[in-house]
């Protein structure tokens, strides 16, 4: 069986990667990305063990990067389970007419979230009516992308270049996002930036740990509170 999980709320793709691997616990799993190999691709698949065990091979970054084509997929052998992971959309185009027995999951990145990280600025109206609009599904992703969008400021303070954000974030931004980003950030002081941040990731820890009985939105509306002064 074949899997291809992409698009652009990479939490919620990795977070479905980790349930389909909890189909294989048995098996070996093979690790790939974009800087791998083909040659390592092809022997995970074709090569022959001395013991012959159950694996899956886990491809991340594999289609973005062109490491395989449409006939490279269709000459996988259907009992072999393999998952292509990719952090962001794969042009459609490609994903037509596969001859393969194939389960395709696209993670769009809910558009709420988007305007609420949009209005992050110094004493934003919206800010906090846009963080209690969110809905259940996108708080479970909002700690990973409002971490995301501060770091991309935070960058954008010390004018990083583009090429050097795009390493950073692991995932190429368009030239309009990156311009957008830069322009939300003149209304941002780096200090406040880098306080928000350290309480996201103190939040973060709080709610892994068990050590709160509030949620997500609530200690988002704290820090904001304290810092943003909506």
């Amino acid at each position: 069986m074949i899997y291809i999980l992409h698009g652009n709320d990479t939490l919620a793709s990795y977070n479905r990667l980790q349930l389909l691997l909890n189909n294989f616990q048995d098996f070996e799993k093979i690790k790939l990305d974009e800087k791998s190999e083909k040659d390592e691709y092809v022997m995970a698949l074709f090569g022959q063990d001395l013991i012959e065990e159950n694996k899956v091979i886990i491809c991340a970054n594999f289609l973005s990067a062109k490491k395989v084509i449409k006939k490279d997929i269709a000459n996988i052998p259907e009992a072999k389970p393999v998952i292509f992971w990719e952090k962001e959309k794969i042009n459609s185009k490609f994903l037509t007419n596969i001859k393969a027995k194939i389960l395709i999951e696209e993670f769009k990145t809910p558009a709420k979230i988007f305007y609420f990280l949009d209005s992050l600025s110094h004493k934003s109206k919206q800010l906090m009516t846009k963080l209690k609009s969110l809905s259940d599904e996108e708080t479970r992703s909002l700690i990973w992308h409002l971490s995301n969008r501060v770091m991309l400021l935070l960058l954008a303070k010390l004018n990083t270049p583009i090429e050097s954000v795009n390493m950073i974030n692991g995932r190429p931004l368009q030239d309009w996002q990156w311009d957008r980003i830069t322009k939300q950030a003149q209304s941002l002081d780096t200090k406040v930036l880098q306080k928000i941040f350290h309480g996201i990731l103190k939040i973060d820890f709080l709610i892994k740990n068990g050590n709160t009985d509030l949620n997500e939105k609530t200690l988002i509306s704290i820090l904001f509170l304290k810092y943003i002064h909506t």
